[in-house]
């Protein structure tokens, strides 16, 4: 639990860190002006309402040499976050992105490994102590209008992960257990 808390702490603190220094500079602009613009061109060109690509390319200015490419970069950091920030020489962003992303996977990994361990715990438990024989026994002694109460849920013939629900979950297994003392037929 730790682990989480601490991870969601790193990530915290990493969008703060990409806030202050994004090294932006907070414009002027009136809010009626920014609901128009999109990645700061104009949502609709002027004038026009129309969404068609030449429009949008009239409007284009070209671009200053030394200055990066906006899709380079995206597609850099599709391949391996943070390295389109690398790439627009954002080391510390670039840093926080991929050190996000590493720690996440390690934290995938180590959550998935204890859930297996665990998984392998209950697994042998019920191996252990649940008897398929002793629970034949009871089923089989029970009168057969019994039977028809419990006979929705039947039990995989495998020891699929449905099985090992089955026998924790529903009334009808609790027999196969080796610390249930039951009478046959009742």
């Amino acid at each position: 639990m730790w682990k989480l808390k601490f991870f969601i702490f790193v990530l915290g603190v990493a969008c703060a860190g990409m806030q202050l220094h994004a090294g932006e500079k907070i414009d002027s602009l009136s809010v009626a002006q920014k609901k128009t613009e999109f990645f700061g061109k104009p949502f609709f060109p002027a004038g026009s309402f129309s969404l068609n690509r030449s429009s949008w390319n009239q409007n284009a200015k070209p671009q200053p040499k030394g200055k990066k490419s906006l899709k380079k970069g995206l597609l850099l950091s599709l391949v391996v976050p943070g390295s389109g920030e690398f790439y627009a020489k954002s080391w510390l962003k670039g840093m926080v992105f991929l050190g996000i992303e590493i720690g996440s996977w390690v934290a995938y990994s180590d959550y998935h490994k204890e859930g297996k361990d665990l998984e392998n715990q209950y697994t042998a438990y019920a191996d252990k102590h649940w008897l398929p024989d002793q629970w034949n026994n009871w089923w089989n002694s029970l009168p057969e209008s019994e039977r028809a109460v419990y006979a929705h849920h039947q039990l995989p013939k495998t020891k699929t992960q449905q099985y090992y629900e089955m026998i924790g979950k529903y009334m009808k297994y609790n027999a196969g257990w080796d610390d249930v003392s039951y009478q046959p037929g009742i």
